[in-house]
C-alpha cells in the first residue's frame, strides 16, 4: 500500500492527503454528536419510563399488596422446581405449575384485580384511554396502542442459590391471544402464565432492584424477538419496607430506535458526501498550490537536457518564489560556466585535433591516461621550404 502511494505525484499526495484529515475530523465529530444525542434520547426515554413505573407503584394500595402476598403464598404452596432448572437460558422461562393449578390461581379474585391494575398501567399510556371499565387483554384499536408493550409483577425465588430466577405472579398479557388478528399465535402473543420461572441472569438492573428495593432501568435498548424495548423495575414494598414483589414494565421503543438508525445513515451519507466534496475541492487547492512546483519541475527538466537558455517566471513572494529566483540564477550560472567550458574544448583541439582523440578510441581527453597508444601503419608526409633558416631570420627583424 504504502509503495503503491510513493508512485502517486506530490499533487496526488497532497490532495488525497487533506482529503483523508477532512473526512477523518468530520467523522469524529459527527459520531460525537451522534453519540450524545444518543444519550440524550435513552435518557429521556429512561426517565420517562421510570416515572410512568413509580407512579404506577401508587396504584398499589393496601389491599391490593394484600392480595399479591395472598397470591404469591398460592403459588409457593403449590409450585415445583424443576430439576434441570440451572440448564434454563438467560431470558427465557419455564412453567412449574400444572395447566389445572394455572387455570385455578387465574381465575382467583387476586389475579384478576392486580391483572387489572397492570392493564390499566398499559392503558394509561394510549392517547385515548378507557377509564371505568374491565380491560381485556385485546385492545380495539391497534392505530393507538400503548407505549407500554408488557407490564407484569416478578417476585425472587428465595428457595434457590442463585439469585437470577424469579417467578411471574401476574402478567397484562397472561392470555395466549392474536393481537395482530393475523390468524397466527406468534411468539409476542404467547401468554406468560402464572408460575413461570424466568432465568434474568443477564438482567442487571432487575437483581439490582431486588437488592437496593430502588427503581431502576436497564442501561441501553433490548432487541429481542418482541421487538425493541427499555425495561424498568419498580419495587413493591410493605409497611416494612420488605420486597413483596417487583413492577416490570417494558416501554416500546422501537420509534426512538428508528430514528437513531435514520440518524447514523444520514451521518454516514454526510461523511460519504463530504468525502467527495473534499475530494475535488482539495485536488482543486493542491493543483493550485503546486502548480508553481509543477513548473520548477519542468524547468530542471529542460536544464537536464542541457538547455541552460531557460527561465522561469514565478512571481510569488514566498519561499517557491525565492526557490525560482535561486533556479534562473543557478541556470545564468551554469550557462556561462558552460559557455567557458566549450571555449576551453575549443582551445584545446587547437593543439590536440579531436582525430587524434579518436584514434587513441577515447571520448576526450580526459580519458586519455600516460602511455595510451594505438599502433597504425600511416604514410608521413615530409616537405621543407627552401632557405627557410634565412627567411626565419630575416622575418625576426
Amino acid at each position: 500500500m504504502f509503495k503503491l502511494i510513493t508512485h502517486f505525484s506530490f499533487r496526488a499526495k497532497l490532495g488525497i492527503s487533506v482529503a483523508i484529515f477532512t473526512v477523518l475530523l468530520n467523522s469524529f465529530s459527527l459520531y460525537y454528536f451522534y453519540q450524545k444525542i444518543q444519550t440524550m434520547v435513552f435518557k429521556n426515554t429512561s426517565e420517562k419510563l421510570l416515572s410512568i413505573g413509580n407512579l404506577s407503584s401508587f396504584l398499589f394500595n393496601e389491599d391490593i399488596k394484600k392480595e399479591l402476598v395472598a397470591l404469591i403464598k398460592k403459588v409457593k404452596a403449590i409450585y415445583k422446581i424443576p430439576e434441570d432448572i440451572a440448564n434454563l437460558p438467560p431470558g427465557e422461562t419455564v412453567t412449574s405449575l400444572t395447566e389445572e393449578e394455572i387455570q385455578s390461581l387465574q381465575s382467583s379474585k387476586e389475579f384478576i384485580n392486580i391483572v387489572q391494575i397492570l392493564r390499566k398501567i398499559k392503558e394509561g399510556t394510549r392517547k385515548n384511554f378507557r377509564q371505568n371499565q374491565f380491560l381485556e387483554q385485546y385492545f380495539s384499536t391497534l392505530d393507538d396502542p400503548p407505549i407500554i408493550n408488557f407490564c407484569y409483577i416478578l417476585t425472587p425465588i428465595k428457595e434457590l442459590k442463585e439469585d437470577h430466577f424469579f417467578m411471574f405472579i401476574a402478567d397484562a398479557n397472561y392470555e395466549e391471544i392474536d393481537l395482530n388478528q393475523n390468524g397466527i399465535i406468534e411468539e409476542n402473543e404467547v401468554g406468560s402464565p402464572i408460575g413461570s420461572i424466568y432465568n434474568a441472569q443477564n438482567f442487571p438492573e432487575l437483581l439490582k432492584t431486588t437488592k437496593e428495593k430502588k427503581s431502576h432501568s436497564e442501561k441501553e435498548f433490548g432487541i429481542d424477538k418482541w421487538g425493541v424495548s427499555l425495561s424498568a423495575y419498580i419495587p413493591i414494598l410493605n409497611k416494612q419496607d420488605e420486597l413483596i414483589g417487583i413492577i416490570g414494565i417494558d416501554m416500546d421503543v422501537q420509534n426512538q430506535h428508528n430514528q437513531l438508525n435514520n440518524l447514523l445513515h444520514v451521518y454516514f451519507l454526510i461523511i460519504f458526501f463530504v468525502f467527495l466534496a473534499t475530494l475535488g475541492i482539495s485536488f482543486f487547492l493542491s493543483k493550485y498550490l503546486t502548480k508553481n512546483i509543477y513548473i520548477l519541475h519542468k524547468g530542471v527538466e529542460r536544464v537536464k537536457q542541457k538547455d541552460f537558455e531557460i527561465s522561469i517566471s514565478i512571481k510569488t513572494k514566498d519561499e517557491i518564489g525565492n526557490v525560482a529566483d535561486a533556479f534562473n540564477s543557478m541556470v545564468v550560472s551554469i550557462r556561462e560556466y558552460a559557455n567557458d567550458l566549450e571555449q576551453q574544448k575549443s582551445a584545446f583541439h587547437k593543439f590536440v585535433p579531436t582525430e587524434f582523440i579518436e584514434l587513441l578510441e577515447k571520448n576526450s581527453a580526459i580519458d586519455v591516461k600516460v602511455g595510451n597508444s594505438n599502433p597504425f601503419i600511416m604514410s608521413v608526409l615530409f616537405s621543407d621550404i627552401r632557405s627557410f633558416t634565412t627567411i626565419s631570420e630575416n622575418m625576426g627583424h
